[in-house]
């Protein structure tokens, strides 16, 4: 297992925002995935819209996007535990993850075409 922490960048107006978190994933590109699925889904499912010129998701009039990821080892992943605003972000099962992005893919797809 990778250790990971990662940035959600969010815009609200003029001001902007970045939010650390931390999870743990098996390689870079299950990092990426679970990174977007949290961007995705910051403010619920059912909130978040996709806007494919801004390259963001929307939920009303708050953009979020990702922002940095950094793999790190494992002492500093527990050391951050101790930190209550960096709980651990992993996904329960990737199933809770990898539906989500399939019907996303689908989103996207359709706005593109």
């Amino acid at each position: 297992m990778k250790y990971w922490i990662a940035d959600i960048f969010e815009r609200n107006g003029e001001f902007e925002y970045t939010t650390p978190i931390r999870f743990i994933a098996e390689t870079q590109e299950d990092a990426n995935k679970i990174h977007l699925y949290h961007v995705g889904t910051w403010y619920g499912e059912d909130h978040m819209e996709w806007n494919d010129n801004d390259g963001c998701y929307w939920n009303d009039y708050i953009a979020v996007s990702e922002g940095r990821i950094t793999e790190i080892d494992e002492h500093t992943f527990n050391t951050l535990r101790n930190h209550g605003s960096l709980p651990d972000m992993t996904p329960k099962k990737s199933e809770d993850f990898e539906d989500w992005l399939k019907r996303d893919a689908k989103i996207k797809e359709k706005e593109n075409n």
